[in-house]
């Protein structure tokens, strides 16, 4: 028992003594909009920044592959019916932009997943709502087309590559056999492509 005297002292030391801290006191309040405890105060302005550069690789890639590809394509099925331009031309033009075609498609996936990871804030795909379920058609459709366009640029372009090595079509009726079978495969990329921003859009 503390002494009579001592009693107005500690009453004013009890009165001054901190609150301890309960549990989950000394955690970072998760601001809204995030939808985990790593999410940081700061972190929200970092992710917005990032939305336009998302959305920057994105239509970038989109428009780099998908425009060539669609136009290629309509080209390559019609090339013999196209006069002063022979069939192995086009293709030859085709094979040129392989190295923007790989750049755009890199440019396009990055920004497709990082935009979704953006906006969803966790790379899952839902389907409560009407804008989950395009996104996730639009989604399934391009892993078809990145999956396409692996057999486009190896089963379909190869024999092509190998008929004219230097310059010269070696085989003119096994490259006309060999166009026919790229111009189908090219066809189907070219419909995945159309049918890929027809979707997106639909997501908004």
């Amino acid at each position: 028992m503390r002494p009579a005297a001592y009693l107005p002292l500690a009453g004013a030391v009890d009165a001054l003594a901190l609150p301890r801290p309960g549990p989950g006191a000394n955690e970072v309040p998760t601001p809204p909009g995030c939808r985990s405890r790593r999410c940081a105060p700061e972190d929200p302005a970092v992710l917005q920044a990032l939305v336009p550069v998302a959305r920057l690789l994105h239509d970038l890639g989109l428009l780099l592959y998908g425009g060539p590809m669609v136009a290629f394509a309509v080209l390559i099925a019609l090339s013999g019916r196209l006069p002063g331009t022979a069939r192995w031309e086009i293709v030859r033009a085709y094979r040129a932009w392989g190295p923007g075609l790989g750049l755009s498609m890199g440019a396009w996936v990055l920004g497709l997943l990082l935009g979704h990871y953006l906006d969803a804030g966790a790379f899952r795909w839902g389907w409560a709502t009407p804008h989950e379920r395009w996104t996730l058609a639009a989604h399934t459709v391009f892993l078809l087309l990145w999956v396409w366009n692996i057999r486009v640029e190896i089963w379909s372009l190869e024999p092509l590559r190998r008929l004219d090595r230097s310059g010269q079509v070696r085989d003119p009726a096994a490259y006309v056999a060999a166009t026919r079978l790229l111009a189908r495969d090219m066809g189907l990329q070219a419909a995945l492509v159309l049918a890929y921003v027809v979707l997106h859009s639909l997501g908004g």
